[in-house]
């Protein structure tokens, strides 16, 4: 079985805003990593305004903890000589944010914990951690617009991917004419496809 994972496009208000309410309701550990930097602990949500969502310069991700299923992040030191959260073994959330490319595309976020067997291996047990990120992935879709995520092939065909979350705040993004991308280099856009009334 591979990672858990759920891909998203969110605007930074309703990103910052979902990590506020999930980190003064949880009581969650947040760490941030941003280009150049270690990793910052974000104990307070206020603290979250002062993260910059947008490239080429914003946050790399985000590791969040829930004291229920680890009382506090794991350290190891880098390759590089530079300490860094052990993502296993702090049972952790990578948040990686959905960043602004110059004011004119989103690019794709997601939230993921490691497969089972990079638990196995550590001797952990994921069950907790499993139960944890279905819930904060199912709070997370409380800003789930009725809409779905398309992608035009150069043949013209239309392909729909469901399962990528795609927030009201994002779905008016793309209406306002401004682009969806996977990566800044990616060759193709994502569209918005309603399904509902929009909202």
């Amino acid at each position: 079985m591979s990672r858990a994972r759920v891909e998203f496009y969110a605007t930074p208000g309703e990103q910052r805003a979902w990590l506020s309410e999930r980190i003064r309701c949880e009581e969650l550990w947040c760490y941030a990593r941003i280009v150049g930097s270690d990793p910052i602990l974000f104990d307070d949500p206020a603290m979250l305004e002062a993260l910059p969502f947008s490239e080429p310069r914003g946050v790399v991700d985000l590791t969040l903890g829930n004291p229920k299923v680890a009382a506090a992040p794991v350290w190891r030191t880098s390759g590089s000589g530079k300490r860094d959260i052990d993502f296993v073994r702090s049972l952790g959330i990578q948040f990686i944010p959905s960043l602004e490319l110059n004011d004119d595309a989103l690019l794709q976020g997601s939230m993921a914990i490691a497969a089972p067997a990079d638990y196995q291996a550590a001797a952990l047990e994921r069950k907790p951690l499993e139960n944890w990120f279905a819930r904060e992935t199912r709070s997370f879709r409380k800003s789930w617009a009725k809409a779905n995520v398309t992608c035009r092939s150069r043949e013209g065909e239309i392909t729909a991917f469901p399962k990528i979350i795609v927030t009201r705040g994002a779905v008016q993004w793309r209406l306002s004419g401004r682009r969806l991308k996977q990566f800044p280099d990616a060759p193709f856009e994502f569209d918005v496809q309603l399904t509902g009334d929009g909202d």
